[in-house]
């Protein structure tokens, strides 16, 4: 690696540090720089996006269930499987992984 490359990697972690690294001071422009990461960006939209998508698919599966033709109490029967499977799904996976929900 050149002396140069060496130089802007120390700067760069240098710059990146946590507050309680640089000095033990915080200033409020650490947590703008949080705010403004490009990570912290897309996470917020994939986990929005995500939830936007979870719940709109719980709330609005019986009335597609219903258009179909079916009762309502049978939409809302029919519409439960997913969700059910996906508990016992993580259910089984949490006790192979030995953790637990409560």
């Amino acid at each position: 690696m050149a002396l140069t490359q060496c130089r802007e990697i120390k700067i760069r972690i240098e710059k990146d540090r946590p507050a309680l690294l640089n000095g033990g001071y915080f200033h409020l422009k650490e947590v703008g720089r949080a705010f403004t990461s490009l990570h912290v960006m897309m996470l917020a939209l994939i986990s929005f996006f995500n939830g936007t998508a979870m719940y709109g698919l719980a709330v609005f599966m019986p009335t597609i269930v219903n258009t179909l033709g079916f009762s309502p109490i049978r939409s809302q029967l029919l519409a439960v499987g997913p969700f059910v499977a996906a508990f016992v799904g993580a259910d089984l996976r949490s006790s192979v992984l030995n953790l637990s929900f409560t």
